[in-house]
This record gives C-alpha cells, sequence and structure tokens, in this order.
C-alpha cells in the first residue's frame, strides 16, 4: 500500500499493517518488521532513521528506534458533516465527517482528544 526510498533505504508497507525496513536496499529475510494498527498509505524517512507513517484512518504515526507515537489524527474521508464549538469553552471543538467518526478536539494544544 506504501512504499519509499529514502538514500539507500527502502520501506514498505502493506494492508497486513506491518512496515518492513530495507537497510540499503537490501531485499531479504529478517529486515526490521514493526506492526501499526492502521495500514500505512504514506511513508518517509530522516537522515536519522526515523519513519513517519500516515495511516489510511487519517493518523500519523513516528516510529523513534521502534516506539510508536501518535503525533496526529484527522478524519479519513473528505466530507466534514458537522462542526460545534463548546459554548462553555471555546478550545474545544467537535467534528463528524463522512467516515462515520466524531472526534473531539483542542484547539490551543492542536490535538485530537477524544
Amino acid at each position: 500500500m506504501a512504499i519509499s526510498c529514502i538514500g539507500n533505504n527502502l520501506i514498505t508497507g502493506g494492508k497486513d499493517k506491518k512496515l518492513r525496513v530495507f537497510p540499503g536496499g537490501n531485499i531479504k529475510k529478517g529486515t526490521p518488521k514493526y506492526t501499526i494498527p492502521h495500514y500505512a498509505r504514506g511513508l518517509d524517512q530522516n537522515a536519522s532513521g526515523d519513519i513517519l507513517v500516515g495511516c489510511r484512518n487519517g493518523v500519523v504515526y513516528e516510529l523513534v528506534n521502534g516506539k510508536q507515537t501518535e503525533i496526529t489524527r484527522g478524519h479519513s474521508d473528505g466530507e466534514t458533516w458537522g462542526l460545534a464549538i463548546d459554548p462553555s469553552n471555546s478550545s474545544i471543538m467537535v467534528t463528524t465527517c463522512d467516515d462515520n467518526k466524531i472526534l473531539v478536539w483542542d484547539t490551543n494544544k492542536r490535538a485530537c482528544i477524544a
């Protein structure tokens, strides 16, 4: 579902929710494999080997030394159906989209909180 070649490293992500890293482009068994919660749709890597994974469900993960951290979240389909701001706390808003999700956002943190 996703492939990226950064320098001499090849990274792949499939519908099995596995990322494989092929250092030096050497395609063989035993390469580092990581399991992510959703399948990858976009991949990138920096010079330090840290990997960014954009997933089908709108979540972006960062993998640093094998440790996975969610860094942002969004809706996976394109159309917003509803948006409301909390009348008692204007930094909280709720969105709903055609992906059948309701997400709560903290605009001060610029993060999905529920």
